[in-house]
């Protein structure tokens, strides 16, 4: 699957509710996270109060054909993102400093 295939798809988990995504999807996004850590890519996604689309981005990766290994970095959210992102199966890393930078920092210390 290409990137504007990942973005289609992104796009049509976007317009369910949040909830409808972890219904459907959180068994999923479990089991391709689960795969083979070892031989996954890691992708970083920092978030803030990103409750509304944590789970179709993270759904959406599971749908793709990479192997991905997803590291959620909650930069002080207070809208339950890292609860979502840990019921999808992400690796959820916590940066309380809001800062893009500081997050992205804690995340490359969790994958050295």
């Amino acid at each position: 699957m290409n990137f504007t295939q990942t973005l289609r798809i992104n796009q049509e988990l976007r317009s369910q509710s949040p909830d409808e995504v972890l219904e459907n999807y959180s068994g999923l996004a479990q089991s391709a996270f689960q795969a083979d850590p070892g031989e996954a890519t890691p992708t970083v996604i920092c978030a803030l109060n990103e409750a509304r689309d944590i789970g179709s981005t993270l759904a959406s990766l599971a749908l793709s054909d990479r192997n991905v290994l997803p590291v959620v970095v909650d930069n002080g959210s207070t809208d339950g993102t890292p609860e979502i992102a840990e019921t999808m199966g992400a690796v959820v890393l916590s940066e309380p400093r809001p800062s893009k930078m500081r997050a992205y920092q804690c995340a490359l210390r969790f994958l050295e």
